[in-house]
Parts: structure tokens; sequence; C-alpha cells
């Protein structure tokens, strides 16, 4: 994991959120140090006068995925209007499987057109804690009107995988990605299989500034 962390952000001079631009060159890192797949797990849903140099980044490096929102996860009711074609090209193929109920959303925030079109995958960022607050389960899909989304992380596994999003295959039970069988729930949902050591040592942690700097070597970024 690249953090932007506190260290990060004491190192740059502008309030969060940064700037679009100031993403390029870390893109432009990981690109070079051969990083097979690169997920934002932040959402870029309003244009802004930085998105023509990210999206050039983005298209450079061809593997780019990052989040995008859908509000309201649970409420069955139907979205208020059709969601704009950046939305619409994200959806997984059409299917037809009785009994599955898939974590309804009536609200979306469309992302930035220009970085949707750069992007290699958009994915949904929906999360669905438990009564006490504990996130047990995470939606792998979000219906929103009459097409289904795949999250991020199904997104991240895709690109990292090869596989079209058109060979995403859903069943009764399964969410299947290529080389990833993800069993799901009758809402879609999957367990979450939290490490039982440190989350830091499950999931190495390097500050985006060290990142930069050149002080994390090539094999940690693989």
């Amino acid at each position: 994991i690249v953090g932007i962390d506190g260290k990060a952000l004491s190192a740059v001079d502008e309030r969060w959120p940064w700037l679009r631009d100031a993403y390029v060159p870390l893109i432009d890192r990981l690109s070079e140090a051969g990083v097979k797949v690169i997920g934002f797990d932040i959402t870029f849903s309003k244009s802004t006068p930085e998105d023509e140099v990210f999206a050039e980044a983005m298209q450079r490096a061809g593997n780019v995925v990052f989040g995008m929102v859908f509000n309201d996860a649970g409420d069955p009711s139907p979205p208020s209007e059709a969601p704009p074609p950046s939305v619409v090209a994200r959806a997984v193929p059409p299917f037809d499987v009785p009994f599955l109920e898939i974590v309804p959303a009536p609200g979306v925030e469309p992302p930035s057109p220009v970085l949707a079109e750069a992007a290699a995958a958009v994915g949904h960022v929906v999360m669905m804690a438990s009564a006490d607050g504990t996130l047990r389960r995470v939606p792998t899909l979000i219906q929103h009107g009459d097409r289904a989304y795949p999250s991020f992380a199904v997104e991240v596994a895709r690109v990292y995988a090869g596989v079209p999003l058109d060979d995403v295959l859903v069943t009764a039970s399964r969410l299947q990605v290529g080389y990833a069988d993800v069993p799901i729930a009758q809402t879609g949902e999957a367990s979450v299989n939290w490490p039982t050591t440190a989350m830091e040592q499950a999931f190495p942690t390097y500050s985006v500034v060290d990142v930069l700097r050149g002080d994390i070597g090539e094999r940690e970024l693989h």
C-alpha cells in the first residue's frame, strides 16, 4: 500500500484534497517500477482544471483504477435519473440469477468524464458496516437501476488479471474474475477475511513521499 499519510500531508504545501496533477509523478514512478495495476481508493467525482494532465498520466500507465460513489446503499428506490455514459460503461454484463438480490443504491456521483475515459477501470467504494460498526462483508456489486456495478476491489483484481469487463461472471454463489473465484451471499456481498496479524505486517505500507523520493525500491513496489 502506498499511503497518503501524515508524513505526505505535511510534505505537500496544499490542503487536502490535493490537486489532481499532484498524482502524476506518483503514477509515473509506479509505472517505471513495473507495477501491474495502480489503484486509487479515492473518488474523482467533479471535473477540475487538472483533469487533462492527470488523464494523460493514466493513459500512459494504462492500468489505473479509481473509485466511484453510490449513495444510499440499501435503499430500493429507483434512481431519479438515468446515469451518464461514464457510469453505464462500468457496469458488468447483464445477468439473470434467481434469488440473487444485489444491494441497491439509487444515488450516484459520476466520475469526471475525462478521467473515467482514461482509467483502465472504475469501481464502487460502498462500505456497509454491521450494526456494531464492524465491517464484516463488502458488496462486490451494487445495483443501480437495471445495471450492476463492480467494486473497486473487484476491478483492481480484474485489471491485474487482464480480464475484460465482459468476462466477469456472476452466479448464485460466486463472482468469477479470471483467477479469482469469490464466494458471495445472496446479496452479492463477500465476507471480509481480516488478517490475524497487524495490518502493517499483512499489507506493507509505504508513504507516498518515500515512494516519490525513490527511497522505496522496485522490489518492494512489486
